[in-house]
């Protein structure tokens, strides 16, 4: 076939169109031209797609070459469907020129590879890609940490009409020359992401009727109108420490101008809520029996403060896929007056069939985080399209005198026992410091997840921050103890009958002394009848100037006799002993 055949669209790669129920290729009526180049252009593409796949790059068709070359310069997270704007002017696009002059010539003569362009102090850039971009939408990014030439801004304003993508940072009065920019109208601006700092007196004033085609929006810092007709258009929104004109507003007039935003795909509100709407229409405002629903949503995060993700949750239906983040933040006076977060449970509806995942999830990872104090996340995943990350964080670092008698470790676990309990965890994973937690606590944990299968303990830092996590072993051996309710009876048996595999990740060897009780586990838990283990690796740092080869083939040798493979990683010491 000849390749300047004129066949639109890119044909690499394209799958055939299919037989009819009868088993052919459908027939078209030659006296019907509409049903012939519906049916040939697929059909075509059907024959030119194993053609293009036996050509060696160099010969395939120029439209096949831009499909591949838009592909390869396109950031990690476009491949997944990301919009995103290329982070340096044409480097990829450069490198593709060198390789020969028709890939030059390709690059060079189409204005998809010229529409990203990088707002900085080179001009002559600026001149060039504007020449070769042609008519095409631009894609602009705004990275100049001052001023530009007068006569500069005046070709970007003269541009305005074609801005498809504006993504502006910095602080004001550095980006205070882009006002005139984005304060007038951008008929052709579809995306708009905003984070520049102001002063908090003084905010940029969005002005969504200058953007009649906007659908994806991201702000930070900036002051905004809560509105159906700008709400009911966008398809994403992430709003970060934004405020409202009028300044705030009823909790009833925030939802419901949020129940119109039917077309969102993507919602991000951080600190929003408890900044724009007043606290008196908190506690006036039921629970609808209708919830706010989002056909469409797929990623949800949300950060907060406890009682407004509380009101937040108790209306607004949660997407059934892709990715739900909730940051609840803690207060001193929240913790005070609930030591143990047991009322935190309520942050989520009560009723359980609006969050499935909550007695679905497979595999959940409890991980404490230090961002000052202490705090603690929860990922969930269940079978099906969705993901669960729940953030506890916590706003004590002000109040020190508080954080000794704090223990996030403590407070994170019992808390993702009681919220997971009806969960049928196979995969459990622990990144937290649990040579804090008392047996009690790592006994209810056992026992309310029987099916366990993989647990992972420890985090992979640089740094050792976990002595062996030794009563955690112990809870999961199979040994008689008190039952975890403190009542007379003791438990016996085997706990987590089904356990397979066992990481423990970046504990602290000192002496060695562990081992001892590491290997007690592995014993009682074969005696009560444990299938042997798929796998068993231990991550340690200890000092490497002594000779621990007598150590390391002790415990190869036994852990051989309870796992069929054995992984010891040993990373230096570098940090004084954990005391």
């Amino acid at each position: 076939m000849n390749e300047d055949q004129n066949l639109h669209g890119p044909l690499y790669g394209l799958s055939h169109p299919g037989p009819s129920s009868e088993g052919c290729i459908p027939y078209t009526d030659p006296a019907e031209p509409a049903m012939q180049l519906c049916t040939f252009q697929p059909t075509a593409a059907a024959c030119r797609a194993p053609w293009n796949a036996c050509q060696t790059i160099s010969k395939l068709p120029a439209e096949t070459l831009i499909e591949i070359f838009l592909y390869l310069g396109k950031p990690s997270s476009q491949l997944e469907g990301v919009e995103a704007i290329v982070s340096c002017n044409g480097a990829e696009w450069f490198r593709m020129m060198l390789v020969c002059r028709r890939w030059r010539a390709v690059v060079k003569s189409n204005p998809c590879f010229w529409r990203n362009i990088v707002i900085n102090d080179c001009i002559d850039w600026w001149h060039l890609a504007i020449a070769r971009s042609g008519t095409a939408t631009l894609r602009l990014s705004f990275e100049s940490e001052r001023s530009p030439p007068e006569p500069f801004i005046h070709e970007i304003l003269a541009c305005r009409s074609r801005i498809e993508h504006s993504d502006v940072s910095g602080s004001l009065p550095d980006s205070q020359w882009i006002l005139p920019l984005v304060e007038g109208s951008l008929p052709s601006l579809t995306s708009f992401d905003w984070n520049v700092f102001v002063h908090p007196e003084e905010p940029y004033v969005l002005t969504p009727e200058n953007y009649p085609k906007l659908t994806r929006l991201r702000l930070a810092d900036t002051c905004l109108p809560w509105t159906v007709s700008f709400l009911s258009r966008l398809r994403s929104l992430q709003l970060h420490y934004c405020t409202l004109e009028p300044a705030t507003i009823s909790l009833k007039d925030f939802l419901e101008a949020l129940r119109s935003a039917t077309q969102l795909e993507e919602l991000e509100l951080s600190d929003f809520m408890s900044g724009v709407c007043s606290y008196d229409s908190l506690q006036s405002t039921p629970a609808s029996a209708d919830p706010i629903r989002f056909p469409l949503l797929q990623d949800l995060h949300i950060q907060d403060t406890t009682p407004w993700l509380r009101a937040f949750l108790a209306h607004v239906e949660l997407p059934t896929r892709g990715c739900i983040a909730v940051t609840a933040i803690v207060t001193v006076e929240e913790v005070e007056d609930q030591l143990d977060l047991g009322a935190y449970a309520s942050i989520f509806p009560r009723d359980l069939d609006r969050t499935p995942f909550f007695r679905t999830a497979t595999s959940a990872r409890l991980l404490a985080e230090e961002h000052g104090p202490l705090c603690w996340v929860i990922y969930c995943e269940a079978p099906g399209p969705l993901q669960f990350t729940f953030d506890f964080g916590s706003r004590l670092a002000e109040h020190n005198e508080q954080q000794y008698w704090w223990n996030p470790e403590v407070q994170g676990l019992s808390y993702f026992t009681r919220l997971l309990r009806e969960a049928p965890l196979t995969k459990l994973e622990l990144a937290i410091r649990l040579h804090y937690i008392e047996s009690p606590v790592l006994r209810t944990l056992v026992e309310t997840f029987p099916g366990i299968q993989e647990l992972r303990i420890g985090q992979k830092e640089e740094h050792p921050k976990m002595s062996f996590p030794g009563d955690i072993f112990e809870a999961f051996s199979g040994r008689s103890y008190p039952r975890a309710d403190d009542s007379e009876e003791y438990r016996h048996g085997l706990s987590w009958p089904n356990l397979k595999t066992i990481h423990v990740d970046g504990i602290h060897w000192k002496d060695g002394s562990f081992v001892p009780s590491m290997f007690q586990c592995l014993f009682e838990r074969a005696k009560r009848g444990a299938p042997r283990l798929e796998v068993f690796s231990l991550t340690v740092f200890r000092t490497p100037h002594e000779d621990w080869t007598a150590a390391d083939t002790l415990i190869e040798t036994t852990v051989a006799r309870f796992a069929d493979t054995y992984t010891l990683s040993v990373r230096p010491l570098t940090l004084p002993s954990l005391s």
